[in-house]
């Protein structure tokens, strides 16, 4: 059972390096490369046997991922220092607290990381009365990334179910993330019909 475990994990984490690659010019090319980097660092540390500092790269990547979008309007020094700072503070957490509080903080990062994409998806929405499926996908990880985290607190029998259906489902958008682009028409749904061909 742990092998196949641990296969999810080494699966999820290489296919998530592609995506890095398809979206380099687009819009959300730092939250793909971001994990990227921490999907290879993450199967470079199973290999050598050292989960624990796989753990601390979650900790630079979140916080990296939440303060690097441009809805936050800081200077790019003052950001650096953001991005610091809470790693830093997640670190020691980690290594002085109980996991709950270090995987607590996590949550919060995640969610200001899902609250940032679905306020895009609605902006976007409005403005061009389409629906965007690659931005909904993003939205729809994030949220599952957010249920893992809160399953792991929550330290229950469901949680390890969730957490290989977790895998699994990401490992799949991993894989659309990494065959389509976030500006592909053909993944546009229009609300409104579009009447100016006629």
């Amino acid at each position: 059972m742990m092998t196949f475990f641990y296969f999810l994990l080494y699966l999820e984490d290489f296919i998530w390096i592609f995506p890095a690659f398809r979206q380099l010019h687009e819009r959300n090319r730092v939250f793909f490369g971001a994990y990227a980097i921490s999907g290879i660092i993450q199967i470079l540390c199973f290999m050598f046997h050292n989960p624990y500092f796989a753990l601390y790269t979650v900790f630079l990547t979140l916080p990296f991922v939440a303060f690097s979008f441009e809805e936050f309007h800081l200077l790019s020094s003052f950001r650096f220092v953001a991005i610091s700072f809470s790693s830093i503070v997640l670190i020691l957490v980690k290594s002085t607290l109980p996991d709950y509080y270090c995987f607590s903080l996590l949550l919060i990062f995640l969610l200001i990381i899902l609250i940032i994409f679905l306020r895009r998806f609605i902006i976007d929405v409005t403005k061009s009365f389409a629906i965007n499926i690659f931005c909904l996908f993003i939205i729809l990880y994030q949220l599952s990334a957010l249920i893992r985290f809160f399953m792991v607190l929550s330290n229950t029998r469901a949680g390890t179910y969730y957490y290989f259906f977790s895998a699994v489902f990401e490992t799949l958008l991993g894989v659309f993330f990494a065959i389509f682009k976030e500006s592909d028409k053909r993944l546009f749904i229009k609300l409104v019909p579009d009447h100016s061909k006629e």
